[in-house]
């Protein structure tokens, strides 16, 4: 999983800019050396699409060469004889996909997962805050710097393999006290960019952007997917360079905070409002983290509709997790990695057409022609994606052949959109004023339950694996039995209209 997996469905989870008001388009214009806000966004874009690029490079690629090394260890001690099948000193991969290999592949990036997690809930917190102190240069900075820094890591590991123990990836984790790890994504995204432009352009800027990053998630696993007929090793130290890359982009940017309260004349009343929300952003202490805890009880109490969605966030980023997802195709299928890679990359093209054209066409739809008020409408598609997704993981642990596979993965995406809808439809159950606590909430619960179940769908593969039959999918059956209670759950859903 990539940093900019978090960025399609979390928007402000850690960081709270200051209120600004409104301000027209000629206070845009850069003044004394001032850098106009389509230089700002445009630098922050060209940043953005380089650590994306980097990411989705390296992240097929690094479970190649995982996959090589536990193999090759496996068959030093099982049967030397097919070491160097491969052409080399390695094993050739197709006999790389046996139960065991799979189970230890999927295990170790599993409890990988689970233990930045960790590391994450523990320093997501005071980054955010850090960023609201120091500025958000310095953070972007250190953050690129640490993802940079951890992907160095997981490839020294793995290049000197013969030293180190494969488990040593697991301190890769540690890269996430340097800026907070994968947690500040898209908290660090939606403030530079709620810095920079006025609210009445800000939601369509921020889809820009977001969906640049889901563009790289189509285009660039296919060259990775190329590169690793060559060497998995090429993606790989490809994709650090560009991560390298990116931080003299940083450098280059400059500090938003505050850029739009200097474009406009102060009052008093600006000053105390600003003031006080950068206050109540600052959550160093532990009496205001407490306090912060209390008010989420507190709203989630007050509305118990909210308490109803819990299960489908801690599901979210577990099926976004695109690692268990290519190990199964690739082993059930007999499908090299990389083979498995554009089948992949398909979904990711069919989930962008999805996000741009179908779902708001229907919401147009829906709004337009029958009328329906907008929390009908997330709640109504909300429901068919639940059903969707649920019965797509329900055809995919079953089939048999690659182009039921296909199938069932086109069924099983077009309910892509279901967290998109749920996030829209908590949204409009809370008050204003609790929107940052719900972001936070909401992104402390995708953080948990990749955090509580990404090693029990690593055990749950490596278990379906050993079994075979009927039973290969058992992660997928787990998933849909867990969309079920999920489809249930937001059935008991009302609209807060009604």
């Amino acid at each position: 999983m990539t940093a900019f997996d978090h960025m399609d469905q979390e928007e402000t989870p850690l960081l709270r800019s200051p209120r600004v008001p409104k301000v027209s388009d000629e206070f845009n214009t850069p003044k004394g050396g001032r850098r106009s806000e389509k230089t700002i966004v445009a630098m922050l874009f060209l940043a953005i699409i380089t650590v994306c690029t980097g990411e989705e490079l390296i992240q097929s690629a690094k479970t190649r060469v995982l996959e090589s090394i536990i193999c090759r260890r496996y068959y030093t001690v099982h049967d030397p004889s097919l070491i160097g099948s491969d052409g080399g000193d390695g094993v050739a991969e197709r006999h790389c996909k046996n139960h065991v290999v799979q189970g230890d592949v999927a295990m170790l990036k599993g409890w990988l997962t689970t233990i930045e997690s960790c590391v994450v809930l523990l320093v997501g917190v005071p980054w955010g805050y850090a960023a609201d102190l120091w500025g958000r240069k310095p953070i972007l900075i250190i953050w690129i710097t640490g993802v940079a820094l951890r992907a160095a890591w997981i490839q020294l590991v793995c290049f000197f393999w013969q030293t180190f123990p494969i488990q040593a990836i697991w301190g890769a984790a540690a890269f996430a006290l340097i800026g907070g790890g994968h947690a500040m994504t898209s908290a660090l995204l939606f403030t530079l960019v709620t810095d920079v432009i006025p609210e009445e352009r800000r939601a369509s800027r921020f889809f820009q952007i977001s969906g640049s990053a889901n563009v790289t998630k189509v285009v660039v696993p296919l060259i990775s997917a190329e590169l690793m007929k060559v060497s998995p090793w090429l993606p790989m130290l490809l994709g650090l360079a560009l991560l390298l890359l990116a931080v003299p982009q940083a450098l280059i940017l400059p500090e938003t905070k505050d850029y739009l309260t200097e474009a406009v004349p102060t009052t008093s009343g600006s000053v105390s409002e600003t003031s006080s929300t950068c206050c109540s952003s600052s959550l160093a202490s532990w009496s205001q983290i407490k306090r912060a805890g209390e008010d989420v009880v507190a709203f989630l109490a007050a509305d118990t509709r909210l308490l109803l969605l819990v299960p489908a966030f801690l599901m979210h980023m577990l099926v976004m997790n695109k690692d268990i997802t290519l190990q199964y195709i690739s082993t059930r299928y007999s499908l090299t990695l990389a083979d498995a890679t554009f089948i992949l990359t398909l979904r990711s093209g069919l989930v962008l057409s999805l996000m741009l054209v179908l779902y708001p066409a229907l919401s147009h739809f829906l709004r337009i022609r029958l009328g329906m008020h907008s929390q009908r409408i997330d709640l109504l598609m909300a429901r068919c994606c639940v059903v969707s997704a649920g019965f797509g993981f329900f055809m995919i642990a079953f089939a048999y052949s690659l182009p039921m596979l296909l199938s069932s993965m086109v069924v099983n995406t077009l309910g892509s959109g279901l967290h998109l809808y749920l996030r829209s439809v908590a949204t409009s159950l809370v008050e204003l004023h609790q929107m940052a606590r719900l972001m936070t909430f909401m992104s402390w619960i995708d953080t948990i339950g990749l955090m509580i179940a990404s090693p029990f769908i690593a055990w749950l593969f490596e278990r379906g694996i050993e079994v075979g039959g009927l039973l290969t999918g058992l992660p997928f059956l787990f998933c849909s039995a867990m969309y079920t209670i999920i489809a249930i759950l937001i059935a008991m859903v009302s609209p807060k209209c009604q």
